[in-house]
């Protein structure tokens, strides 16, 4: 198991979440200026930032492995890799989960496969990593994208969503369970609640996790009702949270980073 380079090896969290905001650059030149980005999203509080790649879906062809595009692609993975203030969260949302890019499971292993690769960060022994990479389980070659990151020393966040629903404890936990024998370093749940039972039933679902899995889980409800979750989640074991820089979520009812740590200065 490979520590995350923004959450500790431990999977018990205590009250804080670490916070992860996401960098949604649309164009080569926006993905230049994550340096910039990043040093306003630590002044606001950020532990991390997530790298959605899939928001260069309409000006870059993922799938181009050897043309401008994949070139263009390089560029901004440098770029954010450059810049040193804050761990970044590589990740390519695909339309299915709520994401931008349009990817059936063949390419979108190849996308991510060669994310993983051009990270070019295999850390000296004894050193934390400063990238790790979100595998959606659901993707047929999820295993595999979790071998090969394992193998180049890159630590894996598996991730399941839902924004149709919030399934029934006994399916939740048999998400993460399935994220665990993939062998990934931490494991992210995000469903959509459609009543306050919902929200109820995602964090036992956590807090039952947290006590056998051997990773930290990651438990989030979406949208309004789910809010909560992104507030509170740390009281039952959830080990981070996203939040946003201003006013653009990249999902239903994040919170702007400064007002999550307004929040918890005054209760924590």
């Amino acid at each position: 198991m490979l520590s995350l380079p923004f959450i500790a090896s431990t999977p018990q969290n205590i009250k804080r979440p670490k916070v992860i905001v996401p960098f949604a650059p649309r164009t080569l030149d926006e993905a230049r200026a994550a340096g910039e980005w990043a040093a306003r999203a630590r002044k606001a509080g950020a532990d991390a930032m997530e790298w959605r790649v899939d928001a260069l879906a309409d000006s870059v062809d993922l799938l181009d492995a050897d043309g401008p595009a994949a070139q263009a692609l390089e560029e901004a993975q440098l770029a954010i890799q450059d810049q040193r203030e804050l761990p970044v969260l590589i990740t390519v949302r695909t339309a299915a989960e709520g994401g931008q890019a349009d990817l059936d499971d063949a390419a979108y292993a190849k996308v991510v496969s060669g994310l993983i690769r051009r990270t070019q960060l295999t850390p000296p022994l004894g050193t934390q990593p400063r990238i790790a990479v979100d595998v959606e389980v659901d993707r047929e070659p999820a295993a595999q994208l979790c071998k090969q990151a394992g193998e180049l020393g890159v630590p894996v966040v598996a991730s399941h969503h839902d924004f149709d629903r919030t399934p029934d404890t006994r399916i939740l936990l048999a998400k993460i369970r399935d994220m665990l024998l993939m062998g990934a370093d931490a494991a992210k749940i995000a469903v959509m609640p459609k009543e306050p039972s919902d929200v109820s039933r995602l964090l036992e679902a956590c807090a039952s996790a947290v006590e056998v899995a051997e990773v930290p889980v990651i438990a989030i409800s979406m949208g309004p009702l789910g809010r909560s979750t992104r507030v509170f989640g740390g009281d039952f074991g959830s080990a981070a949270t996203f939040a946003t820089l201003g006013d653009e979520p990249t999902a239903p009812g994040q919170i702007p980073v400064e007002k999550l740590r307004s929040v918890w200065t005054e209760l924590y």
